[in-house]
């Protein structure tokens, strides 16, 4: 099974002209921002610093400012001090980033216009990028997630302290509108775990989520028979074995904040991975993504997440989003339709849109068990080499010269027996672990079953007998009997 190929683009960052105010400016700089091939205003992020690399703050510049950066929504007058600044100007991972220098003078008044060169058309590949854990209210979010590049986010309305559920102040956007975001979602986060809970139809409200604040499977099943989205926010929450065993989850956060490369250290809460394993920088954010895989490799189907918890930080909406894939125009259900379908990507970097797209599963005849894929990959980072990880164990490691030199054909991928694969390509140089990730894709023999990994199913039971202190012991019970019936059942190392 070969699909057609399509080239490799990779986003190389150019310098250009200035942008970007203060209590009491010295110039006024008058900023326009368009499309390069079509001359239309295009909102972009901003971000400053003064000349030397000190950051600057960004209360009054723009709209939607938070922290160090800012947002021009196609056109807007700056004013700074005087003084030397550089600055970068991006407009989503679809356009190549703007970065130069500029001299504020006394009562100097300019005007600029900037090009952004757009370097790929998600939106025409069916792609649609979300931030599912963002927490910011005020005025002109709208230039801000298309700013990044995005089409929906469901802003956290709710978040429970450890008594109340807190309402957080949001926004909603307008119907009309070429982005989606709203208050329709909800925050638990407690010492045994970390949960997203989003209604796509509808704001949530307190008197649905009163029952569920402790995060019990019963109270989780009930609500998503009601049509809420349950996301495991944290893969090392203390309860995840019991959300699995009970069905309640429709995705699991594989890249979260923690994973970035500003000095931010992992959660302390959650079950923590062995240091001798999973050491340095990266090493907590291996930790959940090496849970997720367990997850696959018993046999669980659960697509992966992203967020990045802005509103809770300062960094920007999507630093950390996740994509689905669908051609029938965008909605919020038809978006967690097409994440549950897998056809879905993650990431705080590289963008990875294979072809066929993920989700893909093949029912494959004992003579022809080869798969071959596509891809297409942009990135501002280096990637140095992409890996297809199957059942949990990287198979193949190839470098972008070798991607290149085979026009985006991976090598064929032996899919005898049952499993699964995902892509990765990971940006070596970053110091934090900057990668992208596709959702899994599954394979088995025509007549066969799905794997199931027996060290899975032993990884989450040895979970739950260090969780026995800290969950209900009718939680643990019930847990076990489906994981001891999983391994009793399982057909894989």
């Amino acid at each position: 099974m070969t699909a057609r190929t399509l080239p490799i683009v990779c986003v190389m960052v150019v310098c250009a002209v200035p942008t970007v105010q203060a209590a009491r400016p010295d110039g006024t700089l008058e900023v326009t921002v368009v499309t390069a091939d079509s001359g239309d205003p295009v909102a972009a992020r901003v971000q400053l610093s003064r000349s030397g690399g000190r950051p600057l703050r960004s209360r009054g510049l723009g709209v939607a400012p938070l922290g160090d950066h800012f947002y021009v929504d196609g056109q807007t007058e700056l004013g700074l001090r005087r003084g030397n600044y550089e600055f970068e100007l991006t407009a989503g991972p679809e356009y190549k980033p703007i970065t130069g220098r500029f001299e504020i003078e006394r009562r100097a008044s300019d005007s600029k216009r900037v090009e952004m060169h757009r370097v790929v058309r998600l939106n025409e590949e069916g792609w649609a990028g979300a931030d599912l854990l963002a927490a910011r209210g005020g005025q002109h979010l709208d230039a801000a997630l298309r700013g990044e590049g995005l089409r929906y986010t469901p802003l956290t309305r709710w978040r429970w302290d450890g008594g109340n559920w807190d309402e957080v102040p949001s926004a909603e956007s307008a119907p009309d509108a070429p982005v989606t975001f709203g208050p329709w979602a909800a925050r638990a986060r407690t010492e045994l775990g970390d949960l997203l809970l989003v209604n796509p139809e509808e704001p949530i409200t307190r008197e649905q989520l009163e029952p569920v604040s402790d995060g019990g499977a019963d109270a989780l099943a009930d609500l998503r028979e009601r049509g809420v989205r349950i996301v495991a926010a944290d893969a090392a929450s203390w309860r995840l074995p019991v959300w699995l065993a009970a069905d309640v989850l429709d995705a699991v956060v594989v890249i979260d904040p923690s994973d970035q490369s500003t000095g931010r250290k992992a959660r302390s809460w959650g079950r923590p991975p062995d240091r001798d394993f999973y050491s340095g920088a990266r090493g907590p954010a291996l930790w959940r993504e090496s849970i997720y895989f367990h997850i696959l490799s018993a046999g669980l189907p659960i697509p992966p997440a992203a967020g990045s918890n802005t509103g809770d930080n300062e960094l920007p909406l999507g630093s950390c989003r996740v994509y689905a894939r669908r051609f029938d125009g965008f909605s919020r259900q038809g978006w967690w339709d097409a994440l549950a379908d897998g056809q879905a990507m993650v990431t705080n970097g590289p963008l990875l849109r294979p072809i066929p797209a993920p989700g893909e599963r093949y029912r494959l005849m004992d003579d022809n068990t080869e798969v071959t894929l596509g891809l297409n990959l942009t990135t501002r980072s280096k990637v140095d080499y992409l890996e297809v990880v199957k059942n949990g164990q990287v198979e193949h490691s190839v470098s972008l010269r070798e991607l290149a030199d085979a026009r985006g054909e991976l090598p064929a991928i032996d899919c005898s027996g049952s499993g699964w694969f995902v892509l990765r390509a990971i940006a070596m140089d970053s110091p934090g672990y900057e990668r992208g990730m596709t959702a899994p894709y599954y394979y088995q023999p025509l007549h066969g079953e799905p794997r199931v990994s027996r060290a899975s199913c032993e990884f989450f039971l040895a979970w739950l007998r260090e969780a026995e202190d800290r969950l209900p012991a009718d939680e643990i019970a019930a847990a076990q009997r489906f994981w001891r019936r999983r391994l009793a059942a399982a057909n894989a190392p």
